[in-house]
């Protein structure tokens, strides 16, 4: 069995929100530029729809979305304003700069990559990243480079429930799509902890099994410890593009994926996850390690022409890779050493021709819930706290008269 040590650049997925453009461009706008830019706020523009689940703005005379992951992978994507592809892309010089431990100001440059259809960087190996906000973007299709500030870019950290991750406003979103129908989004904050948010109003848009459009409404879930929408008495959803919609107040944070798959039954008494156009159980007998692989539509993956390698437990940045069997039509390795896939953390790295992919599994779902049940009644007793002393300096106040 051969094992491999890779660095875990392995491209996720993520949302999306909208930011205002607050910087310049270095020099004036030629005179084609100004033109093309009066005609184009001169018609109504169509909606700008994230594909890669990150953070989205106009830049003059196109859209720019950017997903940041936490291992350092950097993703963008750009389009113009009437919503075409944007011409020779592999022309154009795409330069994302963001914060890691060592710099205020750290500089990945993008490239094309014609396989994905989107822009690919990857932050320096020794760099470890804080934060994706404030991100600077900037853009050089023709002259002058343009450039824009995002102030909300939330780093997006690996899956740990085996789902797709997302951006949405400064919020980090896992959305667990199953086969059954449920889905279950789970919100983190700026500090990459999953957050305890039942006054947070959620929504989805996600393709049914009859190809329409489903809109679905994510109650909070306090068992779950996420935003669920519950199945109904078939399965109604189908792999495809899913978008998110969460409510504070008054302002609302939207995102989206181009594509998501749907998370299957273990139906090998296995655990399940996702990692881009795949899900994946993983069956343990010993120190040996079976993966059933299905494609985005559900069917098994029986080509045996993906790599795919799997890190166990503490053994993070340590991967294994599994080999094709085509007799028992699952790809098959051996660990180092008996390892429980039932309670320790799973990360899974699938590449096919158009790249890699990441997905992931904590150490136990219902450790993770028992920590946001742990949070939510420590708020609440703060809470109730504050509220008592206002209370009580009211009483106090009162009594003493004028």
């Amino acid at each position: 069995m051969q094992k491999t040590t890779i660095a875990c650049v392995a491209l996720g997925l993520t949302l999306t929100a909208c930011s205002k453009s607050d910087q310049s461009p270095s020099g004036p706008p030629s005179a084609a530029k100004v033109s093309s830019a009066a005609a184009a706020a001169s018609k109504p523009l169509p909606p700008f729809v994230p594909t890669i689940g990150g953070t989205s703005t106009g830049i003059y005379l196109h859209f720019v979305e950017v997903a940041i992951h936490e291992h350092g992978a950097v993703e963008a994507r750009i389009q113009t304003l009437d919503g075409a592809p944007i011409g020779n892309p592999a022309k154009v010089k795409m330069l994302v700069t963001l914060r890691s431990k060592t710099s205020d100001r750290e500089r990945v440059e993008l490239a094309w990559e014609p396989s994905r259809q989107r822009f690919v960087g990857h932050a320096p190996a020794q760099a470890e990243l804080v934060a994706a906000a404030p991100l600077g973007v900037e853009v050089t299709t023709t002259g002058a480079p343009e450039r824009v500030k995002l102030e909300h870019a939330p780093l997006l950290r690996a899956p740990e429930f085996g789902g797709s991750v997302l951006a949405a406003g400064s919020f980090g979103v896992e959305v667990v799509a199953k086969s059954s129908g449920e889905v279950q989004a789970y919100v983190r904050g700026e500090d990459g902890a999953i957050l305890p948010l039942p006054t947070l109003i959620a929504r989805a848009t996600a393709r049914g099994v009859d190809g329409k459009t489903r809109e679905l409404s994510l109650p909070w879930d306090a068992k779950s410890g996420a935003f669920m929408h519950r199945a109904g008495a078939a399965p109604d959803l189908s792999s495809g593009p899913l978008q998110v919609r969460l409510g504070i107040g008054d302002s609302t944070y939207t995102g989206g994926l181009g594509a998501v798959s749907l998370l299957p039954d273990a139906s090998h008494g296995g655990r399940v996850l996702t990692a881009g156009a795949y899900s994946l159980e993983l069956v343990q007998n010993g120190a040996a390690v079976n993966a059933y692989v299905n494609d985005a539509s559900g069917k098994p993956n029986v080509g045996g022409d993906l790599d795919l390698w799997l890190a166990i437990g503490s053994e993070a940045g340590t991967f294994t890779r599994l080999a094709w069997d085509a007799r028992k039509q699952t790809y098959n390795g051996k660990l180092a050493r008996k390892l429980d896939l039932a309670t320790l953390p799973i990360r899974a790295l699938v590449r096919d021709s158009h790249g890699v992919e990441i997905g992931g599994l904590a150490r136990a779902p219902a450790a993770i819930v028992a920590q946001l049940h742990a949070r939510a009644q420590a708020d609440n007793a703060k809470n109730d706290a504050a509220d008592a002393g206002a209370h009580t300096a009211q009483l106090t106040t009162s009594s003493s008269g004028p």
